[in-house]
């Protein structure tokens, strides 16, 4: 929650992530943050994309202070998971109804995995002898 976003946005370019998890001291979800996220903060997105020139000295300055948050302030909260003991047909409703590519899978409020829409098109392909 309190970790910087220059942290935040070096891990998820680094390990080639499109949403990080973020967790209280005690590890339990309390937000997420998404390249989505980032790219729809209004600041960002009118600095970067809104004008017909690019404003390079503008742009700079407002990545600096996105840069200079923290998680807490940038992460989405009341993020949408699903438990682990959840039939698949579950995280698969949610993510066709609510738009989602990944869901966190969790045990309370602990994290214990990420599940996608490729997982589940791999699962109903094995269960459908597609594969």
């Amino acid at each position: 929650e309190g970790t910087p976003m220059r942290e935040v946005v070096r891990i998820i370019t680094e390990k080639d992530m499109s949403r990080l998890p973020i967790l209280d001291k005690e590890d339990n979800l309390i937000g997420i943050i998404s390249e989505k996220d980032l790219m729809l903060k209004k600041e960002w997105f009118e600095r970067f994309c809104m004008y017909d020139s690019f404003d390079a000295k503008n742009t700079m300055n407002s990545m600096v202070r996105i840069l200079s948050n923290i998680a807490g302030r940038v992460m989405t909260k009341n993020v949408l998971t699903v438990g682990e003991e959840d039939s698949v047909c579950k995280p698969a409703k949610l993510m066709v109804e609510q738009r989602k590519n990944q869901l966190p899978v969790v045990k309370g409020k602990k994290i214990v995995g990420i599940i996608t829409r490729k997982d589940i098109v791999a699962l109903v392909a094995e269960e459908t002898n597609v594969s």
